[in-house]
């Protein structure tokens, strides 16, 4: 079985869509790794992966070397834009 290591900010939706090419595979994700799909991920972490939904999409997000890392605070959000809030 397919395994991920989370990177600072990921949450299982985005491992989701990146690594299986759907958001319905957080749930089982979150299954497979006995955890809630809000649990709040740690960097480091590795987690058991199903098997791919849409192949098209995994491959999409490898060629551009994307890893959404979507869950970050509203701060750390305005740092990355420049805005104050």
């Amino acid at each position: 079985m397919a395994q991920v290591l989370v990177i600072e900010g990921q949450s299982i939706l985005d491992i989701a869509i990146a690594k299986c090419g759907s958001a319905e595979a957080a749930f089982e994700i979150a299954l497979l790794n006995e955890i809630s799909i809000t649990e709040k991920l740690i960097p480091g972490q590795t987690l058991e992966l199903p098997a791919v939904v849409k192949k098209d999409v995994v491959e999409y997000y490898q060629s551009k070397g994307i890893n959404p890392a979507t869950n970050i605070t509203s701060d750390e959000f305005n740092s990355t834009i420049g805005g104050d809030g």
